[in-house]
């Protein structure tokens, strides 16, 4: 017995199949992870915020960074604090291309600086938190809509 199958069926069956194959997200593949160079920081002391991303997925995928840093700083609770307002230039909002397979690694100091509503009361000349404990989080925004985040890390920030 022979089967035979006609062809708008299996037009179909392989168009389900391409379209399964194709990321479902914008950001399908992409893993992205933080790290610190020091468990602390306070004034004078910088700590590096490492933050990497790696496409795993068979497409080239597009990110844009966050201003000046590619990661936040929130208190325990999740509210944003810092980190505290740096420059926005224009090259860094444009958007970067991750091809798959690639790693794309950004490292920069952070001393325990916040937004200006979360300073420490030392007047305006202040720009650190407060001392206690934050969580750093990698942060990259996808053009078309979203962003991707890694797990937190836990910093404490000293006086």
């Amino acid at each position: 017995m022979r089967m035979t199958m006609n062809r708008p069926i299996l037009a179909i069956l392989a168009s389900a199949v391409m379209a399964c194959s194709a990321p479902t997200t914008p950001f399908a593949g992409l893993a992205i992870q933080t790290s610190i160079s020091a468990d602390s920081t306070g004034p004078g002391e910088p700590t590096m915020v490492t933050v990497s991303v790696t496409n795993w997925g068979k497409h080239a995928q597009q990110l844009t960074e966050r201003c000046d840093r590619p990661f936040e700083v929130t208190t325990l609770d999740g509210t944003k604090v810092g980190p505290g307002n740096g420059t926005c230039d224009m090259i860094y909002r444009l958007p970067f291309r991750i091809a798959p397979g690639q790693t794309m690694t950004r490292s920069v100091a952070w001393d325990g600086d916040g937004y200006p509503s979360a300073w420490d009361g030392h007047g305006d000349s202040s720009r650190i938190l407060p001392a206690g404990e934050y969580l750093i989080q990698g942060a990259y925004s996808i053009p078309s809509g979203g962003e991707i985040r890694s797990y937190p890390v836990r910093v404490h920030v000293t006086p």
